[in-house]
């Protein structure tokens, strides 16, 4: 048995924290996402399919954008340590927001992991962090 995460198990971790997602059911989560463009059709047929690390970047960073209106952040300076932040360019505007926000960090020195697999803890601290923006804020300051 794995320990890793499916999108969909993911996806519905991260929304139902929200309150006008609870209740909903997972196809209406779905349908709301796809229609307001913080999912991509890719999450609704590989949904069985563990996560990626880049893939939950995408969410998340749509999702704080699109349904909790939180811009960006403007300097992503932080991130391009990261050796392999443009290593998916699609991705990298994703990657360089999540981990400047201190949602997503690195999983080993340096390197974000794009294509690793993002397990059930993981999953659950990455959903804490985008709910509670007063710890992620003052990490940054503390860091900086």
């Amino acid at each position: 048995m794995t320990d890793f995460v499916k999108r969909e198990e993911f996806i519905l971790k991260l929304s139902r924290k929200y309150e006008e997602f609870k209740g909903l059911k997972p196809d209406e989560i779905f349908d709301s996402g796809l229609k307001d463009l913080w999912l991509e059709s890719e999450d609704l047929i590989f949904r069985d399919k563990f996560l990626e690390r880049r893939n939950a970047a995408r969410i998340v960073h749509e999702f704080l954008k699109r349904v909790l209106k939180e811009p960006d952040e403007d300097d992503i300076s932080d991130a391009k340590k990261l050796k392999d932040l443009y290593d998916c360019h699609v991705c990298t505007a994703h990657i360089a927001q999540v981990y400047t926000k201190r949602i997503m960090g690195e999983k080993k020195k340096n390197v974000f992991g794009l294509t690793d697999h993002v397990n059930k803890a993981e999953a659950t601290d990455i959903v804490n962090k985008v709910y509670s923006k007063e710890n992620r804020e003052e990490r940054q300051k503390i860091l900086c």
